[in-house]
């Protein structure tokens, strides 16, 4: 009779271990499933940046009134300054604050209709900036644009040259001449007439 409750006792004993391997361990391998799960959750909810609009550089270049590219502005008129705001792969990033300051050191006068704007789709911000009449042959001014909120920056200066006025002196003077020519021109003509009836 003993014999039979210890051989009872093995046999629980050994159906119970069977039962905790076909479970995973007591319950161990079901948990460290779950815990896998959840880091992998977490792992693919994790929020990233969209580089494409984060601006990595600007790019600023000097229009005239029509948005035509020129080197150097001339006084009394009205230039463009075109800022496009750039990512990390050279594309415009819309929707972005654009400042501008300027250091006029020599006083001329030098202003801009605003000193922020939006870039538009293709993340270019367009300044219209106007220069007064020079009292000397040339002047510069310094301007600085940067994103707003952000250490993204860039400084030009900006060079101008007084206008030559002289054109229009040169162009009456000339027609002047071109009437002197043409009187004469007909004087010589009545000249020849009256000579021809005379013979």
């Amino acid at each position: 009779m003993t014999y039979f409750k210890k051989l009872g006792a093995q046999v629980t004993v050994l159906a119970s271990s069977i039962a905790l391997v076909a479970c995973g361990g007591g319950g161990g391998g079901y948990y460290d499933d779950q815990n896998s799960n959840n880091n992998n959750n977490t792992g693919g909810n994790g929020s990233t940046t969209d580089t494409k609009t984060v601006v990595e550089s600007l790019n600023l270049s000097l229009q005239d009134a029509n948005a035509k590219p020129i080197e150097i502005a001339s006084d009394n008129s009205k230039v463009l300054i075109a800022v496009q705001a750039l990512n990390s792969d050279k594309g415009g990033v819309a929707a972005k604050l654009v400042n501008l300051s300027i250091a006029d050191s020599d006083k001329l006068g030098v202003t801009s209709k605003t000193s922020q704007v939006t870039t538009g789709e293709n993340g270019v911000a367009v300044f219209e900036v106007n220069i007064p009449t020079l009292n000397t042959d040339s002047g510069k001014v310094q301007l600085t644009v940067n994103v707003d909120g952000t250490t993204i920056k860039q400084v030009y200066t900006l060079n101008i040259k007084k206008q030559v006025r002289f054109k229009v002196n040169i162009t009456l003077k000339f027609n002047k001449v071109l009437f002197l020519i043409c009187q004469r021109v007909r004087q010589v003509s009545q000249l020849k007439l009256q000579i021809k009836m005379v013979v």
